[in-house]
């Protein structure tokens, strides 16, 4: 491959513009250094205006070793004039190595961009790689977008973006660029080793696909772009209606049941993944929770709550699938004895007060003749066997909730009115005894619901 050409796939990307000030992350490979040394004879024989910085981190895994690979990379740079920044990383054993090691390496990069005040980050990433990924999403589970791998650019905030410009590029094509340009390099003997999952596919899954078919990597990329074209046609559908559908509160989020099983499954699939991403980023998603849910929104209970683990639970009540914050249920009892508003810890707001005239009756307003004898009442949750005395006779609060279709999660705290001898005068906006203080009196007390 000629600089030509690697100059047009760099052009192509769009990835890099006049201005750019770019963290190149280096670790003495060929990879890292081709691209180096890609962007830098880009700018130079272009004339661009862009900043390049190297960021190479020591891992302490191979002693000399790694500092073999530290000095090369310095050199390589101040003979350049690229500014060079050293990073240690040490492990602490606590987490999988590749995954402690990967984050560290990021948040450097990051700390290294703001520094300097770069716009970019640029990684080296190549087309062998994003095969490894394909392979490694589909054995680990994802989603469409997901197992379309890589992206070429990623936004990680306002003013930074994670930039992959050789990820269209071979291993073997960066190699064969690095030695005709003299490019110097090490090889990481770690990469050979078959302890990491990734390295079992490099190392015995890629190359056994290419004794199949020698195209291989280009193949399963062919099938990655597909995937990802249409992953994004399926979410721009999916978040249309989610938006359309989501009811928001501030610790909660539900959707329509109905309408839910009225759409194509990989929609529903994506809106149900929006909307626990939507409440927090602790909880994934995975294809059998999905099914799980998918499960219980097509049974015909009406009230059924499934752990989404991390403290969070998916409630179907009735139409509605809830998605919340798991919450402790405590018994509550509350004197009614100022005329006052009174919060109660479902989150329901009681108005109690005075009036000398009979307001309106409603389900929502509890009217009362106003007797010292029967004064304060009482607002509590409901109790194992309660009932509520009716015109048919006594009538028990379970039924009541059921026949008003009242969520399963929500009878636990929902309030009933009592007297000082606990007879239950109302059920809050659902059913009223029939057993209420009637003397006749010049004032009367209101509750209302508001």
């Amino acid at each position: 491959m000629s600089n030509d050409q690697l100059y047009d796939r760099i052009a192509l990307t769009g990835l890099i513009q006049d201005g750019d000030r770019i963290v190149v992350a280096v670790s003495g490979g060929p990879d890292s250094m081709g691209l180096l040394h890609a962007l830098l004879e880009y700018r130079n024989r272009n004339q661009k205006d862009i900043a390049l910085y190297a960021a190479h981190v020591n891992h302490h895994t191979r002693p000399g070793e790694n500092e073999a690979e530290s000095a090369l990379v310095q050199r390589f740079c101040e003979q350049a004039g690229v500014p060079f920044r050293l990073f240690h990383y040490y492990f602490n054993g606590e987490e999988n190595f590749q995954d402690e090691a990967r984050r560290f390496r990021y948040e450097v990069f990051k700390r290294y961009a703001r520094e300097v005040g770069a716009n970019k980050i640029a990684l080296a990433h190549h087309l062998d790689d994003q095969a490894e990924t394909v392979l490694f999403k589909l054995l680990r589970g994802s989603n469409f977008i997901g197992y379309s791998g890589m992206k070429a650019q990623t936004t990680v905030g306002e003013e930074l973006t994670i930039i992959r410009p050789l990820l269209g590029v071979t291993k073997e094509t960066i190699i064969a660029y690095c030695d005709e340009y003299s490019v110097p390099y090490v090889l990481d003997p770690s990469n050979a080793s078959t302890q990491y999952t990734r390295n079992k596919l490099r190392h015995w899954i890629i190359p056994k696909l290419k004794e199949i078919q020698p195209d291989a990597v280009m193949k399963m990329e062919q099938f990655r772009i597909q995937l990802e074209e249409v992953g994004y046609f399926l979410d721009e559908m999916a978040t249309d209606h989610f938006d359309r559908l989501v009811t928001r509160s501030p610790e909660s989020l539900s959707l329509p049941v109905r309408e839910l099983l009225g759409l194509p499954l990989a929609i529903v699939r994506l809106v149900l993944t929006k909307a626990i991403n939507a409440l927090t980023d602790e909880v994934e998603l995975s294809f059998i929770k999905q099914n799980a849910l998918i499960d219980n929104l097509r049974n015909p209970k009406p009230n059924i709550t499934m752990d989404l683990g991390q403290g969070y639970e998916a409630v179907k009540a009735y139409d509605t699938l809830l998605f919340r914050k798991k919450k402790e249920i405590r018994p509550y009892l509350m004197a009614l004895d100022a005329f006052k508003q009174y919060e109660l810890p479902n989150g329901t707001i009681l108005t109690v007060k005075k009036v000398k005239e009979k307001l309106k009756i409603n389900r929502n307003r509890l009217i009362l003749c106003y007797n010292n004898s029967m004064w304060p009442l009482f607002v509590r949750s409901p109790k194992p066997g309660d009932r509520i005395k009716t015109k048919v006779g006594h009538k028990k609060l379970n039924r009541i909730f059921i026949n008003a279709k009242i969520p399963k999660y929500q009878r636990d705290v929902w309030p009933v009115v009592t007297d000082q001898e606990d007879r239950i005068l109302w059920v809050v906006g659902l059913e009223k005894s029939v057993d209420l203080p009637s003397d006749d009196d010049e004032h009367y007390i209101v509750i209302e619901v508001n």
